[in-house]
């Protein structure tokens, strides 16, 4: 499978979702048309195989473009809208160009290449989901008792991806999985009540779960002193201060 295909993957994947932002009236065909894009993409990528391999892969862009598909919906800024765009487009083709060199021209491929890009899409998907939820349900007024399940399902998923693709051994990990899911949850129903903005919000839940997956990582790599405690506590303080300190209060 050629690499070019990758570049063609995200300039299409770009037009469809700026159909989607520029005709309202599309948004829905966008999503659908982009979401079974990307699907087809990994699949292929994935040297046309529906094996394990597959959904493993699929987890960490499409539900990138999902959120992603969620937080335009509700963004009002053009400048946003369009960097949002982007960052979907140049991500998910990211993705998929590690994929294809992993699978057909592993002598070009880089070791944790893919790890590297899935971590980025995952802790964005992260901001996107959450900063997404919280205003499907201040402005579609959707059930709680019907997002609260889905977001216990993506922090699930995305926790398991990043195990997964970092080849931490499963066995290892499986208390690891449903913990940090359980503690994004939680963290999730916390910060849902607070009179913060959506994105706000959406920022305090990504810097935890950066934050313990990084804990975990170091964990079962052996890696995890003092220092890393710090780095990842300090980084996280400091997001919480700022996001808390600069946000327009409802």
């Amino acid at each position: 499978m050629p690499i070019f295909l990758a570049y063609l993957y995200g300039i299409i994947t770009f037009l469809g979702l700026q159909a989607g932002i520029l005709k309202p009236s599309l948004f829905w065909v966008s999503l659908s048309f982009v979401l079974l894009l990307n699907i087809l993409f990994v699949w292929l990528s994935n040297r046309s195989k529906l094996d394990k391999n597959f959904f493993n892969f699929l987890i960490s862009p499409f539900i990138f473009l999902l959120s992603g598909f969620i937080f335009l919906g509700f963004a009002d800024n053009n400048i946003i809208r369009q960097a949002a765009v982007i960052f979907l487009s140049v991500g998910s083709a990211a993705f998929i160009k590690q994929l294809i060199l992993l699978n057909f021209h592993k002598y070009q491929y880089k070791n944790h290449s893919l790890s590297t890009v899935s971590r980025v899409l995952n802790t964005t998907t992260i901001f996107f989901w959450f900063g997404g939820v919280f205003d499907l349900y201040i402005f579609l007024k959707i059930p709680f008792w019907i997002i609260f399940p889905i977001t216990i399902a993506v922090a699930y998923l995305l926790t398991y991806q990043f195990f997964i693709i970092n080849k931490i051994k499963i066995i290892g990990s499986q208390w690891f999985i449903p913990v940090i899911a359980l503690l994004i949850t939680e963290l999730f129903l916390v910060v849902f009540w607070l009179p913060l903005l959506s994105a706000v919000k959406g920022l305090l839940v990504t810097s935890f779960y950066y934050f313990f997956t990084g804990i975990a990582q170091h964990f079962f790599l052996a890696t995890l002193t003092k220092k890393t405690y710090w780095r990842y506590g300090t980084m996280v303080l400091f997001i919480c201060i700022l996001t808390l300190l600069t946000a327009r209060w409802n």
